[in-house]
């Protein structure tokens, strides 16, 4: 009989306290960089098919974070996306005692939703 594993979600503060919503490295942090990064699926192969963009905002030519050629690299590694991740899915909730009431900094919630094994 297969071994099971169980898989409990929780809270965890692991994102940098410096780094905000709209900041970090796609290939470091993000759901899509976790999903990449463990081998578990390559977002830029499963684009919605709805969506007319086809690149994460930071990988684009109008406003992208990185240049042509690093942003060529990381979308043919897989680390793109035209799905947009909920609030909830990034912090969690807010987190009362951390006295801080903006609920756009990493420092006021729970943090990412992460898999503990």
């Amino acid at each position: 009989m297969p071994m099971r594993r169980t898989v409990i979600f929780a809270a965890v503060r692991s994102i940098p306290k410096s780094v905000t919503a709209e900041t970090g490295p796609v290939d470091q942090i993000g759901w899509v960089a976790d999903l990449v990064n463990s081998n578990t699926c390559f977002p830029n192969e499963q684009l919605c098919p709805s969506n007319p963009a086809r690149l994460n905002q930071k990988l684009g030519a109008n406003g992208g974070t990185y240049g042509p050629a690093e942003a060529a690299d990381l979308i043919r590694r897989g680390y793109n996306t035209n799905y947009t991740q909920a609030w909830y899915l990034a912090r969690t909730e807010w987190d009362p005692d951390s006295g801080d009431i903006n609920w756009k900094r990493v420092a006021a919630t729970f943090g990412a939703l992460m898999r503990v094994v």
